[in-house]
């Protein structure tokens, strides 16, 4: 099955943590552009390339055209499966990177609409409010995140980030792929990049601070942040 893809940054409010701590959770993925879906071992190991500390759990997520993964440390995973969040009908498949600071009241509104939850995790959130909301639900979060939301039924990969871009999301885009990570080093591991020239431009190119609302542009292909 051929996947369509749509990406963009929709822009929710921030609201800060009031100084606490809360686990910070990487995510990484790759979508077809073509007929040929991903490989799980790659997905695997950007998941893994996350962190490499062996106190974190990850896990990975791969259907069709599409592969999802996430990696955080234990603490973070104890609160649900350490793996991409879903909905009770698994249509929609979540990873987050952060924190969304409303996720109990959005959690009881949907709640009393009648959805029922597995976990306590804000990603599972997401799912549920992507679920009964559609698109309209990144309009509620407030947070510091990045998100990256496939929707099966819509065979749709969406990505987002806080306002601010506090959780910065990278996303490169080859002839067969998107690609993306909150952390470069994740992303790069995917063959489409590593095979391509001065691999070292990417990385320098990704060091700076630039505007975060353009696309950066190399060498090698089309990525931003």
């Amino acid at each position: 099955m051929r996947c369509t893809v749509s990406t963009f940054l929709r822009l929710g409010a921030v609201a800060r943590m009031n100084g606490e701590s809360a686990p910070v959770c990487g995510i990484a993925g790759v979508i077809a552009l073509s007929d040929r879906g991903p490989d799980p071992s790659v997905v695997e190991h950007m998941t893994r390339r996350l962190d490499d500390r062996s106190s974190h759990a990850w896990g990975y997520y791969v259907d069709g055209g599409v592969g999802l993964g996430i990696a955080g440390p234990a603490v973070a995973a104890s609160q649900g499966p350490d793996q991409p969040a879903t909905n009770e009908e698994q249509s929609v498949r979540v990873v987050l990177a952060g924190r969304i600071s409303n996720a109990p009241p959005v959690r009881d509104a949907l709640l009393r609409a009648g959805l029922r939850f597995r976990t306590y995790s804000d990603a599972e959130v997401v799912a549920h409010a992507w679920e009964h909301y559609g698109e309209r639900a990144l309009d509620l979060f407030t947070g510091i995140f990045a998100i990256a939301v496939w929707d099966e039924r819509r065979h749709r990969l969406f990505l987002a980030v806080d306002r601010v871009g506090e959780t910065r999301l990278h996303y490169a885009i080859t002839s067969a792929w998107l690609i993306f990570a909150s952390e470069v080093d994740a992303a790069v591991v995917h063959p489409a990049l590593n095979s391509e020239r001065d691999l070292a431009t990417v990385r320098r190119s990704l060091s700076f601070d630039v505007d975060r609302q353009a696309p950066l542009e190399t060498p090698l292909t089309n990525f931003g942040r």
